[in-house]
């Protein structure tokens, strides 16, 4: 008689779940290791772009920002300038009297409400039954060894933090998760075991699920795009990023030699708008500066 005919039936099914799970724990740690290797490329190809770019960046826009100050302060000018031949003064407008702005009427019996529930933390009693059952259930000073207890630890903060902000279904979640566990499984045996290869593979299954959702994100991204350009220009010895900066590093310096040529055009602006009423008032006189004054 075969070995297997002298297996119970619970004894062969834990044989085979003990395969299924060694293979998915093998295929896990390979996704595992994928996802790491991404977000660690991730990392160092963004970490390079920022230190080269964003300086770049930061710069370029403060530029335009002082041309675009520049442009309009000289923009009223140059249509004074073009206007003068067939332009006589206008009224100067009234000037608009600044609206008060209204103080919105403070409600400090809201305020006042708002302090007493950060001062005073009432608990109901649903959320501290929760709290007692997700305490008894995973408390780590109930864990066989270390692993276990490092788990259960996790736990506990995060049941510490769903009842501090009285999140009852986050509570529920955790005691949940807790009991769908392989480590809630106590006692030892065949059937037991069977149970917590069970769960174990129901685990496996769910973090796999969890790393092609992430996956899936980052390779969504606009860094993740940028960094395929790269890769790709490597294929034909060129920097991407190196290409970037110098074209950066050009619209910076034109950028300089513009606001240089507007800052000499500003330059004497101040005595224009100073005079500038004078000339003015003196067209509308019809006669000359003297003239007008006398």
């Amino acid at each position: 008689m075969s070995q297997d005919r002298l297996q119970k039936p619970e004894d062969h099914e834990l044989e085979l779940k003990r395969q299924e799970l060694a293979v998915l724990e093998s295929g896990l740690a390979e996704r595992e290791l994928e996802l790491a290797t991404l977000q660690k490329a991730l990392h160092a190809f963004e970490n390079r772009s920022k230190a080269e770019l964003d300086p770049r960046y930061e710069e370029l826009a403060t530029l335009q920002q002082k041309i675009g100050e520049l442009q309009r302060r000289l923009e009223p000018v140059k249509k004074q300038s073009a206007a003068k031949d067939d332009k006589v003064a206008t009224p100067p407008k009234t000037p608009e009297v600044p609206r008060k702005k209204r103080n919105r009427p403070a409600f400090p019996e809201k305020r006042a409400e708002a302090a007493r529930k950060l001062a005073a933390f009432s608990p109901a009693e649903t959320l501290k039954r929760l709290y007692r059952d997700v305490a008894k259930a995973v408390h780590p000073d109930m864990a066989d060894d270390d692993l276990e207890r490092q788990h259960r630890h996790a736990l506990m903060v995060k049941a510490n933090e769903a009842y501090d902000a009285g999140d009852e279904l986050k509570l529920s979640a955790i005691l949940h998760e807790w009991e769908s566990s392989p480590e809630a499984i106590r006692g030892h045996g065949t059937v037991p075991d069977l149970v917590r290869t069970i769960r174990k593979i129901h685990r496996c299954k769910l973090r796999l699920a969890h790393i092609a959702v992430e996956i899936k994100r980052l390779t969504g991204t606009s860094l993740y795009s940028l960094k395929n350009m790269a890769d790709a220009a490597q294929n034909f010895e060129r920097d991407l990023l190196s290409e970037m900066t110098e074209r950066l590093d050009q619209q910076i310096a034109d950028a300089k030699r513009k606001l240089e040529k507007l800052e000499k055009a500003a330059a004497d602006l101040p005595l224009v708008a100073e005079y500038e009423p004078m000339y003015v008032q003196t067209f509308a006189n019809g006669g000359t500066g003297a003239d007008a004054q006398g």
